[in-house]
């Protein structure tokens, strides 16, 4: 990604540096380089807002929100999911929509807050997520009578399951997912 950065900017290629950028924001939180994400990430979040490029400003959303969350950074995490859900509005982008609303329930889910959580998945699940979606957000998998009935704890249990099942396949969990499962259940209890 930095050498794409600097190819972009000796050419004088903004956009593509933006997608360089845009990129380098998930692979910064992947890291554990939560500052560098957000630094990158809000650059490449500027030029597409700039350029009216709707679909990689939600990447770059995306990628903003996980790392402010991890920040624990709630209320500007949620900021960026809802801004997400408002261009997935705006183009009418199933998809768009769908990632926004699972990230807000991700970040209530992380700060506590499982009835919002589950509210926002609630709404991800009601637009009728792809298979190609409903795969790659776990959290979708829990069973719908479960939805309605989850406590904070069960849903930091679920958080834990989820970090455990990544660790016995090749889905990693980043050093700032380990850290925060490890932090979620004392959390969850203070709140």
């Amino acid at each position: 990604c930095h050498r794409a950065i600097e190819i972009a900017d000796t050419a004088g290629l903004t956009e593509l540096r933006a997608f360089a950028e845009g990129c380098l924001t998930h692979v910064y939180v992947v890291a554990g380089d939560l500052q560098g994400a957000m630094a990158v990430g809000e650059r490449a979040l500027a030029t597409f807002e700039a350029r009216g490029n709707v679909w990689w400003a939600c990447r770059a959303l995306w990628g903003l929100g996980i790392a402010a969350m991890y920040l624990g950074a709630w209320q500007k995490s949620l900021e960026y999911c809802h801004r997400a859900i408002e261009y997935g509005n705006s183009v009418n982008d199933r998809r768009l929509k769908v990632v926004g609303w699972w990230r807000a329930g991700w970040t209530h889910i992380h700060r506590g807050d499982a009835e919002s959580g589950l509210r926002c998945c609630s709404e991800a699940l009601a637009l009728s997520p792809s298979p190609f979606t409903r795969k790659r957000i776990p959290h979708f998998q829990a069973p719908r009578n479960r939805l309605n009935t989850w406590s904070a704890s069960a849903a930091a249990t679920h958080h834990q399951d989820t970090c455990a099942s990544s660790r016995a396949t090749s889905l990693q969990p980043t050093e700032a997912q380990t850290q925060t499962s490890s932090a979620m259940p004392k959390a969850l209890r203070s709140h």
